[in-house]
């Protein structure tokens, strides 16, 4: 949406992006709460979903990557 439309009140009718239950979350971002602490694996606050903007946890990450793991694995018929 552009600053004047924005100004003016419009709004756009087609949504910006995926909506966080409908993403799967293939660009997620690290982010730390320290810059001193950048680049450590354990030091990592949250995830950040380019896509819709979700934040998830580490945890959740994690689960994330397993499965894409997991289904890489799989053969393909």
């Amino acid at each position: 949406m552009g600053f004047i439309d924005r100004l003016l009140g419009r709004r756009r009718e087609e949504p910006e992006g995926p909506s966080v239950e409908e993403c799967v979350h293939e660009d997620i971002v690290a982010h730390w709460d320290q810059a001193s602490l950048m680049g450590r694996e354990d030091a990592i606050s949250y995830y950040l979903c380019s896509a819709c903007g979700a934040h998830l946890s580490p945890e959740e990450a994690r689960a994330l990557r397993a499965e894409r793991i997991q289904r890489l694995r799989e053969p393909v018929l």
